[in-house]
């Protein structure tokens, strides 16, 4: 190993014992989404509020409800009908990833590159696990498919390291 990847590993591993990696927080409307989504009484019209605050998550959930997937013979155009056909479980794991998304964002082009790499492996593994957990086990997809997209979530703490440590990347 080079002398600059061992300098890194050293500042990254001296900055995790003092506490100075922060995993990154979900932002809040995927906050809000998780806590409605784990209230056994939800219903389609709590999380249609809750996911209705972030405009560009609704128009998200509504084009899925829209894709080959779930398409029925009349086009949704309401967040609770798209919600209703997906179901709540998946709509709110959905709206999850989707929030998530907005984390993998950075302001330097190479870790931006990076993250956008991470992003799409994850998108990957998610779909994959999906199916999968479909077809070979008592896992819910959809709980697969959101262990997918969050698998390789330690990646953003130490990119966001690299990030503010531009001397040494």
């Amino acid at each position: 190993m080079s002398n600059l990847a061992l300098t890194i590993g050293k500042e990254l591993f001296d900055a995790a014992e003092q506490d100075e990696l922060d995993l990154p927080v979900l932002p809040e409307v995927a906050l809000k989404i998780r806590e409605t989504a784990g209230d056994r009484d939800v219903s389609v019209q709590k999380l249609a509020k809750v996911i209705s605050v972030d405009a560009g998550l609704s128009a998200q959930i509504i084009r899925i409800a829209n894709s080959p997937m779930f398409r029925a013979a009349r086009p949704i155009e309401d967040l609770m009908a798209a919600i209703s056909r997906m179901g709540v479980v998946y709509a709110a794991n959905l709206a999850t990833g989707f929030a998530m998304k907005h984390m993998f964002q950075a302001t330097s082009e190479m870790i931006d590159r990076k993250l956008r790499d991470i992003w799409s492996h994850a998108t990957d593994v998610a779909a994959v696990a999906g199916v999968l957990a479909s077809s070979f086990t008592d896992l819910a997809p959809d709980q697969a498919t959101l262990g997918g997209l969050t698998h390789s979530i330690g990646a953003l703490p130490i990119l966001s390291w690299a990030e503010n440590h531009d001397d040494l990347i």
